[in-house]
């Protein structure tokens, strides 16, 4: 058993070296290193310099390559909205995606290129997904001969964001029928050249959305090297198991329940809830780049979407369901969220 254990956890001298990169790092500095370890080179290719990019956060550029260094996901965040508009490429979370594949910037990617069905590899994306980039929420949910996951973006975030870039290479490079696979796009969002290339179909959606049919979920793919797709999956198990959900993680779940179970929905209550006083918790969300009513409008959105896939419920039905007092006052936040009505919405996703 012994010597079956010790084969088990014996890897060549380039596997070695990037297991002492990982397990030398702190979780928030593996929240924070790939996106940082990607995004600066690509950057600096297009003669953007770190200090303008990172200009606006607190992130120094003595530090930006310092094995040491640590970002807040504020400044994750900030980041991520200077890159969309200094390098303007529409094609730039496709190429940091493709950034942290080849250069294996986390154990996430490991286990993504090497979980044995796609199935598994979506089960550990949504579970382990901080490991490379903070204030990523998808939710999975099954539509039809799909299953699709929805992106929720953060506001002033990437709308289509490395998550989404990221499953459609880890689907490319693992020879999966991607020109099967469906992407649902905001009308401002145009289907990137790539994607074209690769025969991904497209169609609009009120929020980012990737569908993937479920035969292809089960399907047994090629395992190149199993052995450091267990070592790696460790590694993000044990990050889940000692460190607790985050904030944001933990205020999605209880505004998701409040709303589920028809219960009022305040600030109070929410920093009742977490053994905290109002004003430590306004804290917390400004830490964090957002606010009470941010996450709310995000968990109502999310529901909403949710319901109307369940069942055509009418403007009254779905008031009630997500907490408003009426139905006028759902319709104007559903503007507000999507720049289009509530039928308008239904219509898209019938």
């Amino acid at each position: 058993m012994l010597t079956q254990r010790f084969k088990h956890f014996t890897y060549n001298h380039q596997n070695v070296m990037t297991m002492l990169q990982w397990l030398t790092a702190e979780h928030a500095q593996l929240i924070s290193k790939p996106l940082l370890q990607s995004l600066l080179p690509l950057a600096e290719r297009r003669g953007i310099a770190p200090a303008k990019l990172c200009k606006g956060t607190g992130i120094a550029v003595q530090q930006q390559r310092s094995s040491t260094h640590k970002i807040s996901a504020q400044d994750a965040l900030l980041l991520s909205q200077r890159a969309n508009q200094l390098i303007g490429d529409p094609q730039l979370w496709h190429l940091v995606a493709e950034t942290m594949l080849s250069e294996r910037l986390s154990p996430l990617v490991d286990v993504l290129l090497h979980a044995p069905t796609m199935a598994q590899t979506l089960g550990y994306f949504v579970r382990h997904q901080e490991l490379l980039q903070p204030l990523q929420f998808s939710r999975s949910s099954r539509h039809q001969a799909f299953v699709q996951l929805h992106f929720l973006q953060r506001w002033g975030d990437s709308p289509s964001g490395l998550s989404l870039a990221l499953l459609i290479a880890v689907g490319q490079q693992r020879g999966l029928a991607v020109e099967q696979w469906r992407i649902g796009l905001p009308p401002e969002i145009t289907p990137l050249p790539i994607w074209q290339k690769w025969g991904l179909q497209s169609f609009a959606s009120p929020l980012p959305v990737l569908q993937l049919p479920v035969q292809q979920l089960r399907v047994k793919l090629q395992q190149r090297q199993p052995e450091r797709f267990q070592q790696a999956l460790w590694f993000c198990q044990l990050q889940d198991t000692t460190t607790p959900p985050s904030f944001l993680e933990a205020v999605f779940a209880w505004l998701q329940q409040r709303l589920h179970d028809g219960h009022m929905v305040t600030l109070e209550a929410l920093a009742s809830a977490m053994a905290l006083s109002t004003s430590s918790c306004k804290r917390q969300f400004h830490k964090h780049g957002t606010s009470f009513q941010q996450q709310l409008d995000l968990v109502r959105l999310y529901q909403l979407l949710h319901l109307l896939q369940q069942h055509p419920y009418n403007n009254h039905e779905l008031a009630t369901r997500l907490g408003y007092s009426n139905s006028n006052n759902f319709r104007r936040a559903c503007k507000r969220w999507l720049g289009i009505a509530p039928d308008l919405v239904r219509a898209q996703l019938s």
